[in-house]
């Protein structure tokens, strides 16, 4: 069964305000699956209500809640960390790398819990946290020294060939985001 066909996100202020938007989505029938990662985090402690919403053609599609807050952290620098991690996971030779990029995910996500939990994530320029030249410093500030510490087995790694084109382009979209 294809359960995310289309996928959403209402990105809303603060953990309470998520939890009001799921306790009204809570009672609809057309939703038929709701995973609640806020509860459990990822092991990294990225977290956000995942959703799949029955449409009247009877296609199902994905709906995630979240914070802008943990959205920012995961569309300008999560992801970018995540696809490095992915890559050479299990790959004993780069478990240092591996271990870097976990690290790093998880002081970013550490961050973008609080500001999640507080309600209190900075205005965003233009309300578009998809701008390629929005940064948000205290993200960037968080996960530098992983990223820089991982760079030269970063380098190695796509030396011998061990990353696609598009984890490349991920990792240096990351050293772009924390100059």
């Amino acid at each position: 069964t294809i359960r995310d066909c289309d996928g959403h996100t209402l990105c809303l202020n603060s953990l309470e305000d998520v939890s009001k938007v799921m306790q009204f989505y809570n009672n609809q029938d057309y939703v038929v699956r709701m995973k609640n990662n806020f509860a459990k985090p990822s092991p990294v402690g990225y977290s956000d209500i995942n959703m799949n919403i029955k449409l009247s053609n009877g296609a199902i599609v994905e709906m995630q809640l979240n914070t802008t807050a943990n959205m920012v952290a995961k569309e300008r620098y999560g992801h970018s960390l995540y696809e490095v991690y992915r890559s050479i996971e299990s790959n004993p030779k780069y478990k240092e790398l591996a271990d870097l990029m976990g690290m790093a995910q998880k002081k970013l996500y550490g961050l973008a819990n609080k500001y999640s939990k507080d309600g209190n994530y900075p205005e965003v320029p233009n309300g578009n946290i998809f701008d390629k030249n929005y940064k948000h410093e205290p993200y960037a500030n968080s996960i530098r020294d992983y990223v820089q510490k991982s760079l030269p087995l970063f380098e190695q790694a796509k030396k011998e060939g061990l990353l696609n084109k598009k984890t490349i382009e991920h990792f240096e979209h990351l050293l772009e985001n924390i100059k």
